[in-house]
């Protein structure tokens, strides 16, 4: 039995009790109490649409929060390979001839600029010390075959 029941029977229960004794007095508490009841019910239909309010509220934060926990990760595991870094750090480079370097928001920009140019270009040197790398084992392999 919801809330609602239980309440709309313990006042029911109540108005039998005080009431029932006296039929005049009857009459016209029953106005009263059909005033009082119907007050009640809206009251209980008002908490019950704010609580509904407040879960859908809370369930929108919560998928707003899971779906920013999804392309935060996303991006992180993206970032490992270095193209959407390479990709932003081209973007804010655009973006960075307009900035204003006044405000903390712009020095903010400006210190996460730099951080990707400096990942971006750690990136670009592993890959280049790779490419080198491979490069002489594969002439060395050339030579070693040649000479045989």
């Amino acid at each position: 039995m919801s809330f609602r029941n239980k309440l709309i029977k313990k006042i029911d229960l109540e108005y039998d009790e005080v009431f029932s004794n006296d039929w005049e007095i009857s009459n016209q508490g029953y106005e009263d109490y059909q005033r009082i009841r119907e007050k009640i019910l809206e009251k209980i239909n008002w908490v019950n649409k704010e609580k509904k309010v407040i879960y859908h509220v809370f369930l929108a934060f919560f998928v707003y929060f899971v779906l920013f926990l999804i392309i935060f990760c996303g991006f992180l595991e993206l970032s490992s390979t270095g193209f959407v870094l390479s990709f932003l750090f081209a973007w804010q480079k655009g973006i960075n001839r307009d900035i204003d370097r006044s405000s903390a928001s712009d020095q903010y920009t400006a210190v996460l600029l730099r951080w990707l140019e400096r990942v971006d270009s750690d990136f670009i040197e592993k890959l280049h010390a790779e490419h080198v790398k491979i490069k002489e084992e594969v002439t060395h392999f050339k030579k070693s075959t040649k000479t045989d």
